[in-house]
């Protein structure tokens, strides 16, 4: 089989860690300030709770269809609620890889001021599905490798830009925890929030068939995942919040690190954290690729989308809805 356990971990982490820490973050700190860290590790918990479940029914069911499969083996009779399920999944990726897309080319496009344009951008975002369709045609083992590339290298960079802040920052920052108007309420929501930032790790269960021992590999990709998802979250909020302050991580929001990082530790903190911007968003396209047209291709078979799209080349590469998804993902850029 074409994935070990490196490559699967590494396509849940291309997954989660995307372009939500970078959203996350400023929404958090407007709502609850120095508590942020706190709803970070909530939402950690609560990942592991749905993960649990996710990797129950993928060791129960033996399918790489994930969440649609679940629901269509437990509910076998529900065909039309099957068959929603499946195209509101599906939708929902199509949607976030045009986001990533999108996110890539907004950070790319900011570094040259010939291409901070519109239209540069739709063309960027273009290029990069486009270039994550081609790999993810060519081979699952190539797919992966360049997954372990990304994956593991942002961590790195994120860490070391997580240590750049935390060097020029200033613990009592973090201080009170619980600011006057926070509340525990609030502290829930908001880790209710950050669960977008864990979502992805359920594309481990799409390579089913084309991974080592599923039933050992699943439950220690996904529950690694989302362990090294929240150290790393939970070091970059604090030392964000430890050395920028708390109006420019509001007011930036997705921006706010390179923002903070241009400020505090110059053009070299902002290309570092750029380039990481740039990692994660690319791993996340690729990652999202890779599952999600899998699981077009299972809804597929099942007649639920037109038969074309289950077809698949070298055993296990569903061409036609990689294909197909990278074309509407496009679609959605190129219409706003």
């Amino acid at each position: 089989k074409d994935l070990g356990l490196g490559e699967l971990i590494a396509i849940a982490l291309g997954g989660m860690v995307g372009g939500g820490i970078f959203s996350i973050l400023g929404i958090a700190t407007e709502n609850i300030g120095n508590a942020t860290p706190y709803a970070i590790l909530i939402g950690g918990v609560l990942a592991l709770c749905a993960a649990y479940s996710y990797v129950k029914l993928a060791l129960l069911y033996k399918d790489e269809g994930a969440t649609y499969s679940f629901f269509k083996k437990s509910f076998p009779k529900s065909r039309l609620a099957s068959s929603v399920i499946g195209w509101l999944i599906v939708f929902g990726y199509i949607s976030t890889l045009a986001l990533y897309a999108f996110t890539f080319a907004s950070y790319f496009c900011s570094q040259f001021e010939s291409l901070n344009h519109p239209i540069w951008q739709k063309i960027i975002a273009g290029l990069i599905i486009s270039f994550f369709a081609i790999v993810n045609l060519i081979s699952v083992k190539g797919m992966g490798k360049l997954e372990d590339l990304l994956v593991y290298s942002k961590i790195v960079i994120l860490l070391f830009i997580s240590g750049l802040l935390a060097g020029k920052g200033d613990i009592q920052n973090l201080l009170p925890v619980f600011e006057n108007q926070t509340t525990l309420t609030q502290i829930l929501i908001v880790s209710a929030i950050t669960f977008v930032a864990y979502e992805g790790f359920q594309l481990v269960i799409h390579a089913y068939n084309e991974m080592d021992n599923p039933q050992k590999n699943i439950p220690r990709a996904i529950y690694s995942s989302i362990t090294i998802a929240t150290l790393l979250y939970l070091t970059l909020a604090i030392a964000a919040l430890s050395a920028i302050p708390k109006e420019m991580i509001i007011a930036d929001k997705e921006y706010a690190l390179a923002a903070g990082a241009e400020t505090y530790l110059g053009q070299f903190g902002q290309f570092i954290v750029i380039f990481g911007a740039l990692l994660a968003t690319s791993s996340a396209i690729s990652g999202t690729l890779f599952g999600a047209s899998r699981l077009m291709a299972v809804i597929a078979n099942d007649g639920y989308f037109p038969k074309p799209l289950g077809k698949k080349i070298k055993t296990h590469i569903p061409n036609k809805a990689i294909i197909t998804m990278s074309l509407l993902a496009f679609v959605l850029l190129a219409t706003g």
